[in-house]
């Protein structure tokens, strides 16, 4: 009977090969490490920001532009970035509202302003009402245009004017592209009233309260839509010339 034959480095012929085959194939992957994914911070470093977290070491992590969807309380700050909690480097200018339809940040102020005059139906706007043949307020999300319709006509419209020219700092993304919200858009803010008071309560802004806000949701030549927050109550009076709170948003 032939015996196979043993030396120190293994077993002769072919199955040499295969020893030398399983030695090249633990050798031939080198993990990568994590400096070179990218993984360069600590926590310490991303206070205030998303961060990942390197597969293989916990404590090496990475922030800045990570594509992760703003949730609603968060703070929005002018560079266009968010955070769940105040970074002092950045100036905050808004609270986020997402319900995965529609995001937005609500301003930290707000003023009292008459809608505009009555006997004027803005031409590019749809009205709005509670009938099959037309658009019920509370669908309306198209605050940014319905600002831009209403500045285009002819004559004086003090809330949306105030938001179009809203600039609560200096430059960055968040010094303008404010507008007059819809009713639909005010009544996603107002679902979320708990989360974002709580917000404004910690960066010491005035929280919304329980009177009708106007939206910039048309209802007629006379009449414009309304919200009131604590409850979601739609109003479609008074009329236009009657001075209400308003909020601005600022689209994400």
């Amino acid at each position: 009977m032939k015996k196979k034959i043993i030396t120190t480095s293994g077993v002769i012929a072919g199955a040499v090969m295969i020893v030398s085959s399983a030695t090249a194939a633990i050798n031939c992957a080198v993990p990568p490490s994590c400096e070179s994914m990218g993984y360069v911070k600590t926590a310490l470093d991303c206070q205030g920001q998303s961060i990942l977290k390197c597969p293989f070491d916990d404590s090496k992590v990475y922030c800045g532009d990570i594509n992760i969807p703003p949730t609603t309380g968060q703070i929005y700050y002018s560079d266009g970035t968010v955070s769940d909690n105040v970074i002092s480097s950045k100036t905050p200018v808004g609270v986020v509202v997402n319900d995965g339809s529609v995001k937005f940040a609500v301003s930290f102020s707000e003023t009292s302003k008459v809608w505009g005059v009555e006997g004027t139906n803005i031409k590019c706007l749809n009205d709005c009402e509670y009938t099959s043949s037309k658009i019920a307020p509370k669908t309306d999300m198209h605050g940014a245009n319905n600002t831009r319709c209403i500045l285009w006509q002819t004559g004086e419209y003090p809330a949306a004017s105030y938001c179009n020219t809203f600039s609560p700092v200096g430059s960055g993304i968040g010094s303008s592209g404010w507008y007059l919200p819809a009713a639909g858009e005010l009544v996603v803010m107002s679902k979320n009233l708990s989360k974002i008071n709580a917000t404004l309560s910690k960066l010491s802004k005035t929280q919304l309260g329980g009177s009708y806000y106007w939206s910039s949701s048309e209802r007629d030549a006379d009449y414009s839509w309304s919200i009131r927050p604590t409850d979601i109550g739609v109003s479609q009076g008074p009329v236009k010339s009657q001075a209400r709170p308003v909020r601005c948003f600022h689209s994400i």
